[in-house]
């Protein structure tokens, strides 16, 4: 039986003094021609449904996840097999709910995506938040999650480091994740609970974005 790790220490998902993941502060400039394109169910769903859209926006992704695994073969970017597990366990056909994503462009190239699933009650259910590590620190996640929170009231997406070099150490890469599960709070989420069911050393951890209801 696999030995059972110690709980993660909340503590490391507040900001302190000895923050080491600078890289993670968009330092850099915005990118002023990027573009966003969004595919969501929520205008027509029966037409979403009957163009295959669902289906489209997943090989639309998976084609971007290749690309990155391409051009960074020292990353540790999801394996196709990954993104199918994970992302495509049934028929798109026949399931209750559909693909939605949304992906950044610059000069019509693919830079980064957030997809997930539309839950209804625009509620979105985020599998995966990427953006090309040449093109961080340059508002590009941030643009992606207003554009998404433009359309669903509720956001759930799982924080976990991943497109990480594949030689760094456990302790660099819990640092970065802590200073992930950050920026993500100064992207408007919270933290759910940690995931303390996983055998791993970096514990993923849900997170949630809830739009504030005007008064």
């Amino acid at each position: 039986m696999p030995e059972q790790l110690p709980p993660t220490d909340p503590s490391i998902f507040s900001p302190s003094d000895s923050e080491q993941d600078l890289e993670l502060v968009e330092t850099g400039e915005q990118l002023t021609a990027l573009r966003i394109e969004r595919f969501t169910p929520l205008d027509n769903p029966q037409e979403y449904r009957d163009n295959d859209t669902s289906v489209v926006v997943f090989d639309k992704f998976v084609e971007f996840i290749g690309e990155l695994r391409e051009k960074y073969p020292d990353r540790n970017f999801p394996s196709l097999q990954v993104l199918f597990d994970n992302t495509c366990p049934a028929p798109l056909r026949e399931r209750s709910c559909d693909n939605a994503a949304y992906f950044a462009y610059l000069d019509d190239n693919t830079i980064g995506a957030i997809f997930g699933m539309d839950h209804g009650d625009r509620k979105l259910g985020g599998q995966w938040f990427v953006v090309d590590p040449e093109f961080q620190n340059k508002r590009v996640a941030r643009e992606l999650m207003v554009a998404v929170s433009a359309d669903y009231d509720t956001v759930w997406i799982t924080a976990g480091a991943f497109g990480e070099n594949q030689g760094r150490s456990i302790e660099e890469t819990q640092s970065r994740q802590a200073a992930l599960v950050r920026y993500y709070k100064s992207l408007g989420f919270t933290i759910e609970k940690v995931n303390q069911s996983l055998i791993s050393e970096v514990k993923p951890v849900e997170m949630v974005y809830k739009r504030k209801q005007e008064n």
